[in-house]
């Protein structure tokens, strides 16, 4: 926030939950209310460790 305005919306996921929010629609409904921000991204967070570990 900045001066009380909302400046960016920032939505935190664990690299399971997109594929989880794909199927149960979840996922859907959270891009649409991103969308109604002009700054708005989906952060997946994981271990860098992890990130090539099941290739």
């Amino acid at each position: 926030m900045h001066e009380d305005e909302i400046v960016a919306l920032v939505e935190h996921r664990s690299p399971a939950d997109p594929s989880k929010g794909l199927t149960n629609g979840g996922l859907a409904h959270q891009m649409a209310g991103l969308s109604t921000h002009p700054l708005s991204v989906v952060v997946v967070e994981e271990r860098h460790s992890q990130i090539f570990k099941n290739e």
